[in-house]
């Protein structure tokens, strides 16, 4: 009984607090969705006859290596080629608009 007094007694700064904590969390879970700092990326290699015998291959880049996007196919997927600044190239599935999304670029 003594354990409920004080509940009651206290219930403004005890859920002041909660309401708080759930306020702040909310703001941390949109913070951290909307605002990636990181600056590595996960993209798929495109595989086949012409580019290669490994396909669907996840690879993580640095996005601040990337040099520009080239697209000679006009967005086919798996036609999108990453260009990075030490002149490699990866054919990726990932669509050109998703890795501009990606890098914010």
């Amino acid at each position: 009984m003594n354990i409920i007094n004080t509940i009651i007694e206290n219930k403004e700064w005890i859920f002041s607090g909660v309401g708080i904590l759930i306020v702040g969390g909310i703001i941390k879970y949109f913070y951290r969705r909307f605002n990636n700092t990181s600056d590595l990326i996960t993209v798929t290699i495109a595989g086949g006859a012409y580019l290669g015998p490994i396909k669907d291959t996840p690879i993580t880049i640095n996005k601040n290596e990337i040099a520009y996007l080239d697209n000679p196919y006009c967005g086919e997927i798996g036609t999108t080629v990453i260009v990075m600044k030490n002149g490699t190239r990866h054919y990726v599935t990932d669509t050109k608009s998703k890795i501009i999304k990606l890098t914010k670029k």
